[in-house]
């Protein structure tokens, strides 16, 4: 009986612990307003894009693999293993790569950061964070947001290679259920918390119609004053995604959801504002004397 009483103990233990977890998550999310982080991992082999079937039929592609073999002299296993690295890179890059995700959420725990990470995502990896106990507890400021086939946003405007699946970057509009927000991109290092530029009220989004960027200044000669989308502070409205397709769409070539962003909050009493470089900079830039809360770590030509 003592050991069943034990057991009984532990289970309620650890069911009042999960409850506890849950709800510091809530207030996290809660706690002046209803902030949070957000970034997006995209998988393009889960995506509505994603080829459905082979092109080749199986006997199609072993001919074709072995008339490869034989013109490039490789035995098997390199040349299995040159073709899964292609296969890896044509969609969306190495099995890992989602772990950006995963190190900005450390990040920002390290800095000390009181408010969640939202990922929106597809990724069966990081959408395990929200049935497996054992993950989702290592990272307990991450909300996971699932990316449903419905979800997808169809590019209605010509992108750059590489930048198809930036456009899905337009979702984060539609959080509403959050009142303020900062998007990070996966390659920005995040070195001291950013809670007060999220909570300062001196950054005023207008109800939603302004947005904040980093200082696009990628040449470090202050000649560069445009927006970048890195890292930006937002209110979530709807309405503002309908938008940013339409606008899209009147666009020959829209590059990436940055160009859209530019064009869309510059029109009809929107408007664009950028961060001090004391917020965010470029990580190839002379940084060290602004001493900025986080770097953009994207690389000169």
């Amino acid at each position: 009986m003592r050991s069943v009483a034990l057991a009984l103990l532990c289970a309620g233990i650890a069911t009042g612990l999960k409850v506890k977890e849950e709800s510091q998550k809530e207030e996290l999310a809660t706690s002046k307003g209803k902030y949070a982080y957000v970034t997006m991992w995209v998988s393009k082999m889960h995506s509505p894009s994603a080829p459905k079937r082979s092109l080749m039929t199986a006997d199609e592609f072993k001919t074709q693999f072995k008339l490869m073999q034989q013109e490039e002299g490789l035995d098997d296993e390199t040349m299995q293993k040159k073709h899964m690295s292609n296969l890896e890179a044509k969609l969306g890059g190495a099995e890992s790569a989602y772990m950006g995700t995963l190190k900005l959420a450390q990040q920002l725990q390290k800095a000390g950061s009181k408010y969640p990470i939202v990922v929106l995502t597809n990724e069966p990896k990081l959408l395990e964070l929200q049935s497996n106990e054992t993950k989702a507890s290592m990272y307990s400021n991450v909300v996971i947001k699932p990316i449903k086939e419905e979800d997808w946003l169809q590019a209605n405007c010509k992108l750059k290679d590489g930048n198809e699946l930036h456009y899905q970057k337009l979702a984060m509009f539609g959080l509403t259920e959050y009142d303020r927000l900062m998007w990070i991109d996966t390659d920005v290092t995040v070195r001291k918390s950013l809670d007060s530029v999220l909570e300062d009220t001196q950054y005023n989004v207008e109800d939603g119609n302004t947005i904040y960027g980093q200082l696009d200044d990628y040449m470090c000669d202050g000649n560069m004053k445009d927006f970048c989308s890195s890292l930006v502070l937002f209110a979530p409205r709807t309405e503002h995604i309908t938008g940013l397709v339409e606008t899209a769409k009147s666009m020959k070539n829209c590059w990436g959801d940055q160009r859209i962003m530019r064009k869309y909050f510059r029109e009809k009493g929107r408007a664009l504002k950028t961060f001090d470089k004391k917020v965010v900079s470029w990580s190839h830039c002379n940084w060290k004397k602004a001493d900025p809360m986080a770097l953009h770590e994207q690389r000169k030509w």
